[in-house]
């Protein structure tokens, strides 16, 4: 089963555009006062948290389609798996967020999005994502 984990160390260095961003990010932290904690994702082996493997869908109109969506790195295929606000049992989707967030993609739509609305349909009717343990 799949669980979000505490990461060991931030292991995430994006040098986009020739910048090398990990130490804007620290000073940014330090300069505010605040500590951030890398954040794992751990289906067999931990993969860290990153804005490329997660994605996090709010919608403003449409709760049921808020969905924290992974790719784990160690799958052999592109497969993106979701999980939808009302497969969270045990824990909030706002904890969730609130502890995933700050690594990964977040993104606010006023429309649901279409691959979001054929995934929670998908979801719906063939129920494609076992609730791992962490969700219960």
């Amino acid at each position: 089963m799949a669980d979000f984990i505490e990461a060991k160390q931030d292991l995430f260095r994006p040098n986009y555009g020739g910048v090398l961003w990990t130490p804007r990010l620290n000073a940014l932290l330090e300069e505010s006062g605040v500590e951030l904690t890398p954040v794992a994702y751990q289906e067999t082996e931990p993969m860290q948290v990153t804005q490329e493997n997660t994605v996090i869908y709010i919608n403003q109109i449409a709760d049921e389609l808020d969905v924290v969506a992974v790719k784990y790195d160690l799958d052999p295929d592109d497969i993106w798996t979701w999980y939808f606000r009302e497969s969270f049992k045990s824990v909030t989707f706002e904890d969730v967020v609130s502890v995933v967030g700050p690594w990964a993609c977040m993104m606010t739509t006023l429309y649901p999005m279409k691959h979001v609305v054929e995934q929670y349909e998908a979801f719906q009717t063939n129920d494609l994502n076992e609730t791992p343990d962490w969700l219960q």
